[in-house]
Parts: structure tokens; C-alpha cells; sequence
């Protein structure tokens, strides 16, 4: 089922806005290595990126779903999509991630008191606390979208539906990571042999002077040169845009098929049906 879903997905592919989500997160992403690497002044201005990238781009997932979701897939709606359910998913993706830092602060406090990082702490907040919150809650912005859902609400819905079914979402991600494996393993390739002249010299170094490398990752930037970060900051480019492009259809596609149906209880307050006499009396219908 998760394949067909794929299948399904692809074939949204064919409209050029859906690219556009993808195209502006490698060209941030792409812009953020690059001035990472280079450091200095650079990844000051790396570090503004992210965070305004961060703040803009629920505007382009929200977009895209609501372009999946009406079947409009002119620019026009394309946007009016991002106008109307930017916030639906800024306010929960707010929430989640102000929980995960909490947790890390937690977690990290002992450390930062004793001096010494316990990996059994680390463990356990990872394996019991990060990734079942990403499992059950990843499809948090498709219920916002889709089922026009409130912050609490579409985070519920997506705990429902993968508590529903499990097995599917686990199928999901298994497509999702082989996916991610392909694009991640085919630009590493193609990336080491553009650079291969760049990573000539390590062939000739011992093992000593490739642990003190390292050690010290200036060292293999300098290696680099402008030219390979240049080249570096294209494939990531290229593959973060390969990746989104893919990954947003798929799971707007796989949970309009499979999680969608699940139903939830809102917990809205019936409203009292009545009317108002001439004298502004109230009167409740039996």
C-alpha cells in the first residue's frame, strides 16, 4: 500500500508547483553549507537563514497539501492554499519542537550540572521520547491541512491514525528511508567523483594524519577549496530537492488514503438550540 501511495504521488509530480517547496528548501539548504563550511561572517548569515527559513516554509507545506487537496494546481491557488493554512501548520510544528527542546533541556541539565554526559540518559530520551513523538505525530500537518484540524486536534489525529495502523505507517517510513538511502547514496557518488582530485591527497596519507584530519574539519575544507564547497553545496542542494519533492506528495497521498478516515473526538460542546422572544427572554428547544 505504501507503494502504491509512491506510485499515486508521482504522478502529482507532473505539476510544477509541486516542485516548488522542494526547490526553495535545497536552495536554502544548499546556501546554508556553503556558508557553514566557509565560516567566519558566513555562518553567522547561515545561522538567519535557518531560522527564517523555519518560519516561511509552513507556508510552502501548507501550500502544497492544500494544492493536493483541492486539485488545483495553478499558482493562484497554489498560494491562496499557503494564505489560508500557513498558521494551521506553523502553530503545531511551534509546539512540537518547543516540547522536543524542553526535553533536550531536561535531559541535558544533569549533564550540565555533573560535567559528564550519561549515554543512557541520551538513550532514553532518544528511543522513548524523540522518535515515538516523530513516529506517531509526523502526520500532524497533513490532518491540519486536509481535515482543516487546530493545533491539539491535528496532532491527536495523527496519534490516532498511527496508533490505528501501525504496520502501514511503518511500511511508510521503510519507502521513506529507502528513498532517502537511493538519493542520499547516488549524489554521494556522483559528489566524490566530481571531487576526486580533492581527495587524491588522502589516498597518499597515513592513519595518523587521517585521525588528526578528523579531529579537525578545517583541514578538509581547506582540502576542499572553493570549488568543492561550491560543488558540495550543489549536491545537497540537488538532494534535499530531489527528497522534498518526493516526500511531500507521498505522505500527503498516503495519508489521505490511510490515516484521514481515522476519527477522533474533538470534545465540541453541543450548542444549545433556542430562540429569543420579543422580550429577549430565552427559550431552549426541549
Amino acid at each position: 500500500m505504501a507503494f502504491q501511495s509512491l506510485s499515486e504521488s508521482f504522478k502529482i509530480l507532473r505539476h510544477p508547483v509541486i516542485w516548488i517547496a522542494g526547490l526553495l528548501c535545497g536552495l536554502v539548504a544548499g546556501i546554508q553549507i556553503y556558508f557553514g563550511l566557509s565560516g567566519g561572517a558566513a555562518a553567522f548569515y547561515a545561522e538567519r537563514i535557518s531560522i527564517f527559513w523555519m518560519i516561511v516554509y509552513p507556508f510552502f507545506i501548507a501550500a502544497t497539501y492544500g494544492a493536493i487537496k483541492s486539485d488545483d494546481y495553478s499558482l493562484k491557488g497554489y498560494f491562496s492554499s499557503g494564505y489560508a493554512g500557513y498558521f494551521r501548520v506553523l502553530l503545531p510544528t511551534v509546539l512540537i519542537m518547543t516540547f522536543v527542546m524542553i526535553v533536550a533541556f531536561v535531559m541535558a541539565t544533569p549533564a550540565a550540572i555533573s560535567g559528564v554526559l550519561d549515554p543512557l540518559m541520551v538513550a532514553f530520551s532518544l528511543f522513548f521520547v524523540i522518535l515515538p513523538l516523530f513516529f506517531f505525530a509526523f502526520f500532524y500537518d497533513t490532518a491540519a491541512v486536509f481535515d482543516d484540524l487546530k493545533v491539539f486536534e491535528c496532532i491527536k489525529k495523527s496519534f490516532v491514525g498511527t496508533f490505528a495502523k501501525p504496520f502501514l505507517v511503518l511500511q511508510f517510513f521503510f519507502v521513506l528511508i529507502l528513498i532517502f538511502l537511493v538519493i542520499g547514496a547516488g549524489f554521494m557518488m556522483i559528489w566524490t567523483g566530481i571531487l576526486a582530485d580533492q581527495f587524491e591527497p588522502l589516498l597518499l596519507m597515513s592513519q595518523d594524519e587521517l585521525n588528526q584530519m578528523a579531529e579537525n574539519p578545517e583541514s578538509l575544507v581547506a582540502l576542499l577549496g572553493d570549488y568543492g564547497l561550491k560543488m558540495t553545496a550543489l549536491m545537497y542542494f540537488l538532494g534535499v530537492f530531489v527528497f522534498i519533492t518526493i516526500l511531500l506528495p507521498y505522505k500527503a497521498v498516503f495519508y489521505k488514503n490511510h490515516i484521514s478516515e481515522a476519527k477522533i473526538e474533538l470534545n465540541i460542546p453541543e450548542t444549545e438550540q433556542g430562540e429569543y422572544d420579543e422580550k429577549g427572554r430565552w427559550y431552549k428547544y426541549s
